[in-house]
């Protein structure tokens, strides 16, 4: 098993204040809008400065190759915010991901800054309606930034797509991440429940090409 698959903690002191930054994320008018509220960017990010240059506007699209929910759909969200640039733990979660991703020094990288909302006790969210799947980048990496009052959402990583080809699966706590290549390995997270009448899970899907 040689493909790129690194997982760790980053300080809870860091990431946890990032948590009121989604506080204020909104329903999107797609598919998922409802229980998957999301920000969207591009950024540059050099490494030597540690300088990250927003791209604003712009747009994600998946082939429906790759994503057969809902591919061939351009999606426009928000921006993730400004202040969220300016914090100590963003910039560590997107230094951690361009250094264990083994990235160039000026990458181009997406951020999915997202909340997962679970409102049913009986029914559990799919958090990934896509299913194993891989997202047709070089490098894709999830960190946890917070869960409040549900169960489930691991993370976990795969061989291939076979389900029985699991080679991790990572509890969604408070600065947990994971960093792998996505062209040779496949991932999901398990189903979201609430253990009360509502809960959330927050996270950053962070993605980039070497190239």
């Amino acid at each position: 098993m040689s493909a790129l698959l690194h997982t760790g903690n980053l300080p809870t002191d860091i990431i946890a204040p990032l948590r009121t930054d989604f506080d204020s994320l909104t329903p999107s008018l797609y598919k998922d809008g409802s229980y998957r509220l999301r920000r969207y960017s591009k950024f540059t990010y050099n490494q030597d400065s540690q300088d990250i240059e927003l791209i604003r506007g712009s747009q994600f699209v998946q082939s429906s190759e790759l994503n057969k929910f809902q591919g061939d759909v351009v999606r426009q969200y928000d921006d993730v915010s400004d202040e969220l640039l300016q914090t100590e733990g963003f910039l560590t979660i997107v230094d951690t991901f361009a250094k264990q991703g083994g990235l160039p020094n000026d990458a181009t990288i997406e951020v999915h800054q997202m909340r997962i909302v679970s409102k049913d006790p009986a029914k559990p969210t799919i958090t990934t309606p896509e299913g194993l799947h891989q997202d047709g980048f070089d490098r894709i990496s999830m960190f946890t930034v917070s869960r409040q009052d549900v169960a489930g959402g691991d993370l976990c990583a795969y061989q291939t797509n076979d389900p029985d080809s699991m080679l991790v699966r990572l509890p969604s706590e408070t600065g947990v991440y994971c960093v792998m290549d996505d062209s040779e390995l496949w991932h999901y997270a398990s189903e979201l429940g609430t253990t009360g009448e509502s809960g959330f899970w927050d996270l950053f899907v962070l993605t980039a090409n070497l190239h």
